[in-house]
């Protein structure tokens, strides 16, 4: 018997997901409704299984000791925050120094009066 046609010891091939949906004709094997259905249960499952996998991680974090905490809040910002600004450190010395010259502080924008030029 030749046993790359049947299945016997192995599994069935998984169908994929697009051939629950139409078959070879591209016609729909299911209503557009249930495939909401099927739909907003994966997401519920997942939700679900993320929910507690976060709930692990928190777990996890309160049982490390202060000095773990706190190189993982600093990495965890770091990454949260992204590549430091080129610009900023400059736009702070400059105005450090535009200060230290005795500059005059620009006003906050709140006490800007806007006119309308032109027109």
């Amino acid at each position: 018997m030749d046993k790359s046609a049947s299945f016997v010891g192995d599994a069935p091939p998984r169908r994929s997901t697009s051939s629950l949906v139409t078959d070879d004709a591209r016609t729909p094997l299911i209503s557009e409704e249930k495939q909401k259905h099927i739909k907003l249960k994966i997401a519920i499952r997942l939700t679900a299984d993320m929910a507690r996998a976060v709930s692990e991680i928190d777990q996890e974090i309160r049982a490390l000791r202060r000095v773990e905490k706190e190189r993982l809040f600093s990495a965890l910002l770091e990454e949260l925050d992204g590549p430091p600004d080129a610009s900023a450190e400059q736009a702070w010395l400059d105005e450090i120094q535009r200060r230290e010259d005795g500059s005059p502080i620009p006003p906050p924008s709140s006490h800007v009066e806007y006119v309308e030029v032109g027109a």
